[in-house]
């Protein structure tokens, strides 16, 4: 097996790992991985920012995965930090500063470092949301954006 190091900051990778497409087993879980349901969230913004330019100022903070060593020694020394939610929607809305997404798959949970990052935005007065889905996370922007007149993301049954 490979020999892992994690970083204070909360990187962590593998010295063998080689860059490769994404595969899932036969075996794996029904649920979708959270980078599967960040890709289709973005793809909505995408379709979208034409209708609602502001959509652009939806941005995903790299924060989390595995790296080679020199990307994770690069990352850390940059200030990447563990809990760091997945999606910032940097416009003000609804009385708050702007809005903080954090995927999470099935029925997994915020860890400390997330929780700790979720008290310090509340309290600071932005909205932070945990979304299990695409379709969840394009909601609760059109939610807090008020949109009108927009492409929907179509659930899957």
């Amino acid at each position: 097996m490979a020999k892992r190091k994690d970083f204070i900051g909360g990187l962590s990778f593998d010295e063998r790992r080689k860059s490769r497409p994404l595969a899932v087993s036969k075996s794996a879980p029904p649920t979708e991985l959270e980078s599967k349901i960040q890709e289709a969230f973005i793809a909505w913004r995408d379709w979208n920012v034409a209708r609602h330019p502001l959509l652009r100022f939806i941005t995903h903070v790299p924060n989390g995965g595995h790296r080679y060593i020199a990307t994770a020694v690069a990352l850390q020394r940059q200030g990447v930090q563990r809990g760091v939610p997945d999606m910032l929607v940097e416009i003000p809305a609804k009385g708050f500063h702007a809005m903080r997404i954090e995927f999470k798959r099935g029925k997994a949970k915020l860890t400390d470092e997330q929780e700790e990052w979720r008290a310090h935005y509340e309290a600071m007065g932005f909205k932070y949301v945990v979304c299990r889905s695409a379709v969840e996370a394009v909601e609760e922007v059109v939610n807090y954006l008020q949109l009108e007149d927009y492409i929907p993301l179509q659930r899957r049954e």
